[in-house]
């Protein structure tokens, strides 16, 4: 993946991370956390 691909696809995460993580099939646990392993396998998520 390019950089640039790679500034995208950060982007479009960034966005619908914290306004729309329903969109794109993701559940709340809070306010303001979302349940990211149901479609991101866990050892993908870099913290």
């Amino acid at each position: 993946m390019t950089s640039n691909q790679l500034n995208k696809v950060s982007k479009f995460l960034s966005f619908v991370l914290r306004h729309k993580p329903d969109a794109i099939g993701l559940d709340y646990l809070s306010e303001n956390e979302v349940w990211l392993t149901k479609q991101v396998p866990a050892e993908l998520i870099c913290i």
